[in-house]
């Protein structure tokens, strides 16, 4: 597991807040801190890789889920 735990240690370097904040919706942020947390149980052996793979595909669910949602709207906006 040695690859697979630094990969992770990269990825959690990566989702440290950083001075400029993404605009995310209340539900995404919380799954995002969700991802968060298990990727660092991941790391202590206390979850499994397929937690966290189950946890990124509800965030990333989320993520395309309001792409498409304002795009719409902005297509909405532009149309009507």
């Amino acid at each position: 597991m040695g690859d697979l735990e630094k990969t992770l240690k990269i990825v959690l370097d990566t989702l440290k807040p950083k001075p400029q904040k993404p605009k995310l919706t209340p539900e995404q942020f919380q799954q995002l801190a969700k991802v968060n947390m298990t990727l660092q149980l991941v790391l202590l052996g206390k979850k499994t890789p397929k937690d966290l793979q189950d946890d990124t595909n509800k965030m990333l669910e989320k993520l395309a889920k309001t792409f498409i949602d304002d795009a719409i709207k902005k297509a909405n906006e532009k149309g009507g």
